[in-house]
């Protein structure tokens, strides 16, 4: 008796999809490059129930990203209870204060761009945990200038009021130094004469203190001038 394969055949391969070109997104972290991990044990705020430390970044000449992490006890987690607050409610809110003073991270998501910010931004690059212990990696760039930075955190649902924490500049920068470049980096978005919109960071809010840099093409222009004609003929 002949038997038979365990496993089906593979199906036929479908139709092939343009694949998604590879840019060098200049505000985020680079891909070619590979950073400088730095332990850090920051206390940001220290209660009964909450505990917010950053424990550890990630050094480039480019910027600086940064790890915070957040411990709840058991038994004093608080479930989302109001939807249109979930922004609020489910996360402690993070941001930077710069040496000049800048503010980073000191809007809501979606909040109109803050027009005085500068070119600095800051995105969060990652987020994984549950309701007792999770982490969240905020990247910045460019790297900070000055001694050091204020690391701020605030989270009202779970009773942490705003809280403060220095975060000394100097061993990261020099950690930056000896970053390593792998090979030259995918062209910056608008190089190729593709879009760069979808690039962009979140002006103004938690994630970004303004848009730093702009792009355009042809593409672009032509499809808003094509919008405006339609508008006037209407």
């Amino acid at each position: 008796m002949t038997q038979q394969p365990f496993f089906d055949p593979w199906p036929e391969p479908e139709a092939e999809h343009d694949e998604q070109p590879e840019y060098d997104i200049p505000w985020m972290p680079p891909r070619h490059v590979v950073g400088v991990t730095v332990p850090l044990d920051v206390e940001i705020f220290t209660g009964p129930d909450v505990v917010v430390r950053a424990t550890r970044a990630r050094a480039f000449t480019r910027g600086l990203e940064v790890e915070v992490e957040t411990w709840v006890r058991p038994g004093s987690t608080r479930p989302v209870d109001d939807v249109a607050r979930i922004w609020e409610q489910q996360e402690p809110r993070f941001g930077l204060r710069l040496a000049d003073g800048t503010r980073l991270g000191h809007r809501p998501p979606h909040a109109a761009p803050d027009e005085e910010a500068g070119p600095s931004t800051l995105a969060q690059t990652s987020g994984q945990g549950d309701t007792l212990r999770s982490s969240r990696s905020w990247w910045i760039h460019p790297f900070p200038e000055g001694e050091s930075v204020e690391l701020v955190v605030r989270w009202d649902h779970l009773g942490v009021p705003e809280s403060v924490a220095t975060l000394p500049l100097g061993p990261l920068r020099e950690a930056a130094t000896r970053e390593q470049v792998l090979w030259d980096p995918p062209p910056p978005p608008g190089a190729d004469g593709g879009g760069w919109f979808a690039y962009g960071p979140m002006s103004g809010s938690a994630y970004g203190s303004s848009l730093a840099i702009t792009w355009d093409d042809d593409e672009d222009e032509d499809a808003a001038d094509d919008s405006k004609a339609t508008d006037e003929e209407e």
